[in-house]
């Protein structure tokens, strides 16, 4: 779970996430957090800061652009009850990134569709 779990921010709003991996045939990768960071973070652009591994085993920090809204519409989908947000990264880094199974997580709760 810890090479899994990142930094989500924007001038405004700031907090932690998880990197989740759909199994075949979806295999998207996305992005979990409480929704009351995304809610709060202007725009339609966040700041995901990444983990790239290089060859002597040090880390070297990478933000990366994600995209939370499109013309001022959410691409998460927040769950009704929970302060809970999931978002498909449409993008990824060129370099690998930790993630955790979808199976790993609630043990095949509650079905989520989450927008393209």
């Amino acid at each position: 779970m810890l090479e899994a779990t990142y930094k989500l921010y924007h001038a405004k709003s700031a907090g932690t996430c998880f990197l989740v991996t759909r199994e075949a045939p979806d295999q998207s990768v996305y992005l979990v957090t409480a929704a009351h960071v995304l809610e709060r973070t202007e725009g339609e652009t966040a700041i995901l800061v990444l983990r790239e591994r290089l060859a002597d085993g040090t880390f070297v920090r990478r933000d990366f652009p994600v995209s939370i809204r499109r013309d001022e519409k959410p691409l998460w989908v927040q769950d009704a009850t929970e302060d809970l947000a999931i978002l498909r990264l449409n993008e990824l880094p060129s370099f690998s990134i930790g993630s955790i199974p979808f199976l790993a997580v609630g043990g095949g709760g509650r079905a989520c569709t989450v927008p393209a």
